[in-house]
């Protein structure tokens, strides 16, 4: 869980030939999409899917086959929680409330 005013997504690209130029490929990160939502960013481990919870919303997102974020969904906060945690199969959800 991570608290960001804007959200990056980057990608690796690789430059370069070894055939024609003769040398080792060079590997590189590429911004190609943010997010201008300030709030946590909640992801889990083996989820194609993202949350951004904001004090008054939370916003779910998930990756098309180009890996270009698409809102899914906005919800109200109306647990006031700082962050949420969903299973894979989005039965259970964990949240995390300060003070």
């Amino acid at each position: 869980m991570k608290s960001s005013n804007q959200i990056f997504f980057y990608k690796l690209e690789i430059e370069g030939d070894n055939i024609l130029n003769s040398k080792k490929n060079q590997v590189k990160w590429t911004k190609y999409y943010e997010i201008n939502v300030p709030g946590f960013f909640v992801s889990t481990k083996g989820s194609d899917q993202i949350q951004i919870v904001t004090d008054q919303l939370v916003y779910f997102y998930s990756f098309d086959e180009d890996l270009m974020p698409k809102l899914d969904i906005v919800m109200s906060n109306f647990m006031g929680c700082i962050s949420l945690q969903m299973d894979n199969n989005d039965k259970i959800c964990i949240t995390y409330k300060t003070g």
